[in-house]
This record gives C-alpha cells, sequence and structure tokens, in this order.
C-alpha cells in the first residue's frame, strides 16, 4: 500500500472545500467530511442557472392540459392550434458546464500545515492513507486508534496497551495451550502411546502400506488422546498472535513510512521519535534479550533431546531477531519490546508450580521427570536400607549460561554434521555393496551359461565320433 495514495483521494475534496469558503454558502454542515461534494459556490449563488427550466417546465404542462380539456368539453372535430412553443433557455447548459468546469479546475494549494492541523479521531489513520481492508492489519489499526483516541495516552503508551490487550485475550488460551503441553508429554512416557505414535509414523511413510493397519493405528492413536483428554486445536489457539503481529508490524511500519505527524514527537525518553529508529539500539537489543530468555525457561522442564534442539533454535534466533529489527521504527521496536516482555513473564509464571495449581494445571518438574501415582510391586529384594532421595529441588531448576548454552548448541550442531554425513557414507556404501553384488550375480551367471556351452559342445563331439 502506497502511503500517499489517500492523500491523493482526499486532494479534490479539500479543493472543493477552499473554494466553497470564497464565496459565503447559506447552507452551514455541522461536520465536514474529506470524501463528501461540498456545495461549490458557482452552484448556490447562481440563481440564473436553473431560473428558465424552473419556470418554463408548469407552462408547457399547463397549456398541454387546457387543450386536452377544450377537446373533450366540446366534442370538436377540428384540431386546435398548437400552443406556442417555449423558447428554451440556453444559459442553463452553460452554467451548469461553466461552473463544473471551475470545480474540477480549481487549484489546489495543499501544505504541511493542512496535514497537521487534521483533527485526530476515529477514521483519521485512514484519512492519512492507512488503509489496508480486511484482515488483522485493520484489526489492529482499529484497535490501536480506538485506544489512542479514547484513552488520551501518547503514542508509546497506546502501542504499549494494545500488546497487553493482545496477550490479555490470549492468556486463557496460552493457560490451555500449556495443560495440553503436559497432556501431550504424559502420553509420550506411555510406551502403548509411543507405539502407536509411530505405527502411524511409519504406515503413513510406507512404499506399500496398508489403508487398514494405518487407520487402526490412528484409531489407537485418537482413543489415547481422547481419554487423557489431549485436544489440539486447542495447542493451535495462542498461534493466531501470529498474524496480529504481523499485522501491527504492517500498521507501525506504514505509520512510520508515512509519517503520521502525532508519531513524530510521540515517543518517551531517548526514543522521542518514532518514526526513526532507536539511536542507541537498547529497544533491539532488549526485546532480543527477552525473547531469548522467554525461550529458555522451558528447557529445565523437557527432556534431553528436547532441550538440546531449543537451545540450538534459540542461539540462532538470538542474533537474528536483534539484526532484523535493529533499524526498524522505534514504535516497532516498542511494540517488540513489550510484548517480548510480556511473553517473558508469562512464560514465567506458568512454570511456577503454584501459579499452575491457581488454574489447575499439573505440576511440571526439571528434566521431565515423571513422578508416578500408585503402588507399583517390587521385583528384586533389596537387603540394603533404602536411601531417601527428595524429588524436590531446593534451589530450582539449574540454568545453564550462555556460553555453556553455545557450547552446547554448537556440539549439537557438530555431532547432526556427523550424523549426516555418516548416514550418507552408510547410503553411499550400501549402494557399493549392491552394486557389487549385482556384478558378481552377473557373473555367476555368465560363468554357469558358459560352462553350459561347453558341457554341450563335449557332449556333441562325443556323439558325432
Amino acid at each position: 500500500m502506497l502511503p500517499s495514495r489517500g492523500l491523493l483521494r482526499s486532494s479534490s475534496s479539500l479543493g472543493l472545500a477552499k473554494a466553497a469558503l470564497q464565496k459565503p454558502s447559506t447552507r452551514v454542515s455541522a461536520r465536514q467530511f474529506g470524501t463528501a461534494l461540498r456545495n461549490h459556490g458557482a452552484l448556490s449563488h447562481n440563481p440564473s442557472t436553473f431560473a428558465g427550466r424552473r419556470i418554463a417546465s408548469p407552462i408547457a404542462s399547463t397549456a398541454a392540459s387546457l387543450a386536452a380539456f377544450r377537446q373533450i368539453r366540446f366534442a370538436s372535430t377540428e384540431p386546435l392550434a398548437a400552443p406556442a412553443a417555449t423558447t428554451p433557455v440556453d444559459g442553463a447548459a452553460t452554467g451548469v458546464s461553466s461552473s463544473l468546469g471551475d470545480i474540477t479546475n480549481t487549484p489546489i494549494d495543499l501544505t504541511g500545515s493542512d496535514l497537521l492541523n487534521i483533527s485526530e479521531q476515529i477514521g483519521f489513520m485512514k484519512a492519512y492513507g492507512l488503509d489496508f481492508g480486511f484482515g488483522p492489519t485493520s484489526l489492529m489499526q482499529w484497535l490501536l486508534e480506538h485506544i489512542y483516541i479514547y484513552t488520551g495516552l501518547p503514542w508509546w503508551a497506546s502501542i504499549g496497551l494494545s500488546a497487553l490487550a493482545i496477550r490479555a485475550v490470549l492468556f486463557k488460551p496460552s493457560i490451555d495451550a500449556a495443560d495440553m503441553q503436559n497432556k501431550i508429554q504424559e502420553l509420550k512416557r506411555n510406551p502403548e502411546y509411543d507405539a502407536a505414535v509411530k505405527a502411524v509414523q511409519e504406515t503413513m511413510f510406507a512404499q506399500n502400506a496398508n489403508q487398514a493397519d494405518m487407520l487402526a493405528a490412528r484409531k489407537k492413536v485418537s482413543i489415547m488422546n481422547k481419554k487423557a483428554g489431549y485436544k489440539m486445536w486447542k495447542s493451535l489457539v495462542p498461534m493466531i498472535q501470529i498474524p496480529l503481529g504481523i499485522g501491527m508490524f504492517r500498521l507501525l511500519n506504514a505509520s512510520a513510512a508515512l509519517p503520521i505527524p502525532s508519531m513524530e514527537f510521540g515517543g518517551a525518553l531517548w526514543f522521542h521519535d518514532l518514526t526513526v529508529a532507536d539511536p542507541f539500539f537498547i529497544l533491539p537489543i532488549l526485546s532480543g534479550v527477552f525473547f531469548i530468555s522467554g525461550m529458555r525457561i522451558p528447557l529445565a522442564y523437557m527432556s534431553a533431546e528436547q532441550s538440546r534442539m531449543m537451545k540450538l533454535i534459540s542461539m540462532v534466533m538470538a542474533p537474528l531477531t536483534i539484526g532484523v529489527t535493529m533499524f526498524m521504527p522505534a514504535g516497532l521496536q516498542l511494540y517488540f519490546l513489550i510484548s517480548g516482555g510480556l511473553h517473558y513473564l508469562q512464560t514465567l509464571l506458568t512454570y511456577q508450580n503454584w501459579f499452575r495449581r491457581i488454574f489447575g494445571l499439573a505440576p511440571v518438574y526439571p528434566g521431565g521427570a515423571f513422578v508416578p501415582v500408585g503402588y507399583q510391586a517390587p521385583r528384586i529384594m533389596d537387603v540394603k536400607a533404602p536411601r531417601v532421595q527428595s524429588s524436590v529441588v531446593a534451589h530450582g531448576p539449574q540454568q545453564e549460561t550462555m556460553f555453556q548454552t553455545i557450547k552446547a548448541g554448537k556440539d549439537l550442531a557438530m555431532e547432526k554434521l556427523n550424523n549426516y554425513s555418516n548416514k550418507g557414507n552408510v547410503e553411499k556404501s550400501q549402494k557399493s555393496a549392491k552394486a557389487y553384488e549385482e556384478k558378481r550375480i552377473l557373473e555367476e551367471k555368465e560363468k554357469l551359461i558358459a560352462r553350459r556351452e561347453v558341457r554341450k559342445m563335449a557332449k556333441n563331439l562325443r556323439a558325432k565320433q
């Protein structure tokens, strides 16, 4: 969307308004709309323009009515004389055409003061040219504009309140998604469920898969999910924040590119102008720190394989997030900072057991440990005195330092590369062995055929002798 499109759309109406102010109008409107066609002075103060048409039309209709009445009243067979033709007034057409020509040819003198004098009310962002049609961007424009107008807060506070409103709306779905994640973790600890999932994957990607076996495996997984109360759609609801974030990105980026005049002094502290990037790069660095810290909180509660994968993802996303947002407008950087801080706070609370008890969620344990509930019969007699060990961590889960995470991510990446290279070597060796086996079988067939030919020739020689 071109930011100047809205100004070009409203330029003709601004020109009409300026022309109307040159001559006093008898009609006073309580509210003037930027896209409405106002009364022009040439049309409203020229009484002779439509005078001929207003008088000639009643005279012509009256003469025709009298002629018809006389024919019916006296039943005369002689036709009456035709009524005198009314002379049309040519001034009406010429006046209308000349006045419309004046309207279309009115010079437009649009200055910066005209843009600054646009009153900030509901719809003023669209008047500036920010029209995104229908979708998440328009929804974010509606939210930000209503918060800015009705609360009277500056732009930086309105942006922060918009991010808080989005997080508040998605708070309950996020809690439900955390509950579903806990349930699926419990299901994955069940060997029967793990075997059923692997059976579904094997039958799905197999070349000669049996449709009945695949349906049976899927049905078994579905029954176990339903029994555990796991619903996949609840885990996907928080993903709505992705299109909403894209919509806010488009809105704030277009508002800074236009720019909206009040955003140029709607910041705070060291970022007074929200239409340019943070000169000290503090906002993008803080937003990246909050984002990566929020991703590192669940690492202590994941399994070893999941934790290693998330470490690698976090180390890749850290420089990428800071580098991408470094030269964006300060308003957009502020939104990312507040949204990242709220995400960090919500994730931190979600993995606190006292907070989970309030919302009825199952407790979490470091390392993905699962404490079984119920009696398990002993299988081996132990004559030694048992040593009691508490399963509660005294000082909370152990968090790795940034350097340890970097080293672990590097080791994981090297391990993945080695696995891929080893896998390629294994496949290459298998192909070589297969080719050698095929070649050896072909040679054995050729030797067998040659021996048969020799025997046949020897038999023929004996028969001739």
